[in-house]
């Protein structure tokens, strides 16, 4: 015969520390992402640059004849 145990009580403490730490970090990562949004989006601008001009697209130096 099978016989079901109640889980303890420190899984339950355990579970609720996990979800609070979930809350913090994602608190202090939301916080991060506005205070920098300037500089990632300058990040992000330049990335695009040198990818197309890896790929070609991008404007070409001049050539000196």
């Amino acid at each position: 015969m099978i016989r079901t145990v109640a889980e303890p009580a420190a899984t339950n403490i355990s579970i609720t520390i996990l979800y609070v730490y979930t809350v913090v970090y994602m608190v202090l990562s939301v916080g991060l992402f506005v205070r920098h949004r300037e500089s990632l989006r300058e990040l992000l601008g330049r990335t695009a640059t040198n990818a197309r001009e890896a790929m070609g697209g991008g404007s070409q130096p001049e050539r000196a004849d």
